[in-house]
């Protein structure tokens, strides 16, 4: 008798271990999730359409509306899905704070020429604009501890989506 309830509480024992296990593992891992949020950026590309006359604006930004910084920061060449001959080529950035929002300077190429309406076609890129296409323009940038992430915000047909961030690498803590 004495040799079952040994058993038992073997089993009783190794069964408390193992839920206590799976909680502080789980509560690790929600921990981790909370302080990757709490530094992860967001950004937001969009045009205005009313500012780009204006000197010294491009009309187009980008903005961090998240929680961390965000550094090598690269919007990828927008080619019109109709037109198959116009593309945006964008600035590059070192670094966005949370909160900031800066312009963003870029070409307009018609057949890879430089024209010069580009302010003209930042319609595309309002939010507002309501033709018969998403854009579609994907970030990639690096948090500040070094995590790769990717982004598309999708604009048109009257709405817009910053997207969320898809990480594509972690950095590896020794």
């Amino acid at each position: 008798m004495n040799i079952i309830f040994g058993i038992l509480a073997a089993f009783a024992c190794i069964f408390l271990v193992y839920k206590l296990w799976s909680f502080i593992k789980r509560r690790v891992k929600e921990k981790q999730q909370a302080h990757r949020l709490s530094i992860q950026p967001i950004l937001k590309f969009y045009a205005n359409q009313s500012t780009m006359m204006m000197p010294g604006e491009s009309g187009a930004y980008l903005a961090n509306i998240g929680n961390g910084t965000a550094m090598d920061i690269t919007i990828k060449d927008f080619h019109h899905p109709k037109e198959k001959d116009w593309h945006f080529i964008f600035q590059k950035f070192d670094s966005l704070e949370p909160g900031q929002d800066l312009p963003v300077n870029f070409d307009f190429l018609v057949a890879d020429k430089k024209a010069s309406n580009k302010n003209d076609m930042l319609w595309m890129f309002d939010p507002e604009h309501d033709h018969d296409f998403m854009a579609q323009v994907m970030i990639s940038f690096v948090d500040v501890e070094g995590n790769r992430y990717r982004q598309t915000n999708q604009m048109g047909k009257g709405e817009y989506s910053p997207g969320k961030p898809v990480q594509l690498e972690e950095t590896k803590n020794p």
